[in-house]
């Protein structure tokens, strides 16, 4: 079963494209709207363009003939990333990145981050790996469960709970624990610094945990 590459509108930079290109290989590639850049820009091909072209100044079905083009109206319920995510997720993918380039739009971003909180949540979604990235972090959501950061010594590991409580245990940090309880609101969880290339966080209960690289 597949994994999915997901490009979402933003700039992206060309010292930036050959780490967007990595996280393309061996994935079906979504261009989601203006998403559509990354692929002009590298010269890879989308597997799959879709959206309302609204941000878009030129027909993509003509600057990519052979991949498949699905169209939305503009005036819709549903943002285009959530369209694209249900894609995914009918097509049987067993992992969903989604490529942000920047934060951008505050009520954009942080509908992402619900969007993924809210389908890694069903129980029969569990199993997916979701999560937001760009060359800068990565955004896991964690529902009781265990992930493996993979990273360099130096970089930032935060935890912030989305229940009420969360029990965090984490090891590969300089500040290790286990078992710890951390209330939504509490920033005990902020700022952990890796001490080796891989670190492990679990979770009883909700969060997000933001992997911050070190550049």
């Amino acid at each position: 079963m597949p994994a999915f590459v997901l490009y979402l509108h933003g700039p992206y930079r060309k010292s930036d494209l050959p780490f967007y290109k990595h996280l393309a290989r061996g994935k079906t590639r979504m261009a989601v709207d203006g998403g559509l850049s990354f692929f002009i820009r590298s010269g890879l091909r989308p597997d799959v363009i879709m959206g309302d072209f609204d941000s878009l100044k030129r027909d993509p079905a003509k600057l990519f003939p052979k991949t498949r083009v699905l169209r939305f109206p503009s005036d819709k319920d549903k943002t285009d990333t959530q369209l694209a995510v249900e894609y995914a997720v009918a097509g049987g993918a067993t992992s969903i990145d989604i490529v942000e380039p920047f934060l951008g739009e505050a009520d954009h971003f942080t509908g992402n981050l619900m969007l993924l909180a809210a389908l890694v949540s069903r129980p029969s979604k569990r199993s997916i790996r979701f999560r937001v990235m760009n060359p800068a972090y990565e955004i896991i959501f964690l529902n009781s469960g265990t992930r493996e950061i993979v990273g360099e010594k130096g970089d930032t590991i935060s935890v912030v709970p989305l229940t009420e409580t969360i029990r965090l245990t984490c090891s590969g940090t300089r500040y290790k624990a286990r078992g710890l309880k951390v209330r939504r609101g509490e920033t005990v969880g902020l700022r952990n610094q890796m001490t080796a290339a891989r670190a492990t966080v679990s979770v009883k209960g909700q969060a997000f945990v933001f992997h911050q690289f070190r550049r």
